[in-house]
């Protein structure tokens, strides 16, 4: 089964389900009647937005592409700059886009976490049901006081998904790292709302799964991947965790810490368990493991 149409089919039906709680009896069976549901991805850059578009558009027409006597309509929006990294001025765009229409019922997004933050507050505001697939930083669902007051400004939850968050995702990292006898590990971020949480949550789960950080390390396109390869390999680490939902920042460090030891093991988040990543590693795929 592909993951990402049961990952549209479980969206819906929990749409659908809200909607109908919050639609009770009246009689909305008015044959022009439209409800919208939109969709903020990253449509390009190859991080596998358009495929969730197409599982959720599967989805509807699965269901009848109606509710109640109305028309469903999916709308789907872009969010992702040509690099495919989500673009805050488009995420706010979408949002805004779908806060304003009155048909709106729902809106499933962001693929990326820290453009959910962004979209949530703009979203809550109006009232309006969020759903990812993706978004699994912590503080969406868990928020800490002054979070909360950020992303819920009204004061009524309105977002939700469909994936486990990063505490149940690190403490996966910290198991798979257990069963492929990994007991050092290099640990490197992209600064990135899920990357920088993603990490954080590992280094605690490691000291419980006696796993050693050697060290860690945030990077951008400026970083000098050559000598962070040579640092990781001089660190005696026998494996490298990437935290982060860049693809390109991913593909060069691994390439670049790979071809300074052969035998680094390489691991990675949900971000890039993408076919289209997975593909650009070649031989590397070998050494890869993802939860």
């Amino acid at each position: 089964m592909n993951i990402r149409i049961g990952l549209g089919g479980t969206v819906l039906s929990l749409i659908l389900l809200v909607s109908l709680g919050s639609c009770g009896h009246t009689d909305n069976t008015t044959p022009d009647r439209i409800l919208r549901i939109y969709t903020s991805q990253p449509l390009v850059g190859g991080r596998g937005g358009a495929d969730t578009l197409n599982a959720i558009r599967i989805a509807i027409e699965d269901a009848g592409s109606s509710f109640e006597g109305a028309k469903l309509e999916v709308v789907g929006l872009n969010d992702a700059a040509p690099s495919g990294a989500f673009d805050p001025a488009l995420v706010r765009r979408n949002a805004n886009r779908a806060a304003r229409d009155d048909s709106t019922i729902a809106y499933i997004g962001d693929f990326d976490s820290g453009a959910t933050e962004i979209s949530m507050p703009i979203l809550n505001r109006a009232g309006i049901l969020q759903v990812s697939s993706a978004s699994t930083a912590v503080q969406l669902t868990r928020p800490t006081p002054a979070e909360a007051k950020k992303l819920r400004p009204s004061g009524t939850r309105n977002f939700g998904r469909v994936v486990p968050n990063d505490s149940v995702q690190s403490a996966a990292m910290g198991l798979f790292m257990n069963e492929e006898s990994v007991s050092r590990v290099f640990v490197v971020d992209d600064g990135s709302v899920y990357g920088t949480g993603l990490a954080g949550l590992f280094d605690r789960v490691a000291t419980r799964a006696d796993i050693d950080v050697e060290a860690s390390e945030t990077i951008d396109r400026s970083t000098n991947f050559r000598a962070l390869a040579k640092r990781i390999d001089r660190s005696g680490a026998q494996a490298l965790l990437f935290a982060g939902s860049d693809l390109d920042l991913a593909y060069h460090l691994f390439r670049t810490a790979h071809h300074e030891d052969i035998h680094l093991k390489m691991f990675g988040g949900d971000a890039l368990a993408i076919r289209g990543f997975l593909r650009t590693l070649g031989e590397m795929e070998l050494d890869t493991y993802l939860t």
